[in-house]
């Protein structure tokens, strides 16, 4: 019911949540939510403890809100603010189709950004926890992975329009 800028489609978001599985004692955290698809199709895949979603925009937040509640979803919540800002506590899967470059201006170079946010989101994970994304920079985003103590352990091409991305899923010791 609501949708934004540069926004997952519900089939990237429901391969994501594919790759990433479905535990029951999920606390997912999307800190690029956008109208949160990767939340509502993790949500409608199975049990999980809470959907948690974070996003710049005042509008992503609203968008993903609405499309939470028209999911039907429990235990979900959805603020504005920096992905970059504390992560959620318990986190078990960082769950994301982040910014990828020229849709949504972010005022930073995006790919240095996005190996920043792989050593923030290594951090932030539980252990045992996994990390699912679309990556733009594939390789560098790997190295940043592994230098953060993250295993590789998933990996697909996937062509969105403008862009030549991978599905990559990091598992954390």
């Amino acid at each position: 019911v609501g949708d934004v800028p540069a926004a997952s489609h519900p089939t990237l978001a429901a391969a994501l949540v594919r790759v990433a599985g479905a535990q029951a004692n999920d606390v997912v955290w999307d800190p690029f939510v956008g109208s949160g698809m990767e939340l509502c199709e993790r949500g409608l895949a199975g049990p999980y403890a809470k959907l948690l979603g974070r996003d710049h925009d005042a509008r992503a937040v609203t968008a993903a809100q609405a499309n939470l509640t028209a999911a039907k979803l429990a235990r979900f919540e959805v603020t504005r603010g920096d992905a970059f800002e504390d992560a959620p506590k318990g986190v078990t899967l960082v769950l994301t189709n982040p910014p990828l470059g020229h849709r949504v201006g972010f005022g930073e170079n995006v790919s240095e950004m996005l190996e920043r946010f792989v050593d923030h989101a290594a951090r932030s994970l539980a252990p045992r926890g996994r990390m699912v994304w679309v990556s733009p920079i594939p390789v560098r985003t790997e190295r940043a992975a592994v230098a953060a103590g993250l295993r590789v352990t998933y990996r697909q091409r996937v062509a969105l329009p403008g862009f030549d991305t991978e599905i990559q899923r990091y598992d954390k010791p």
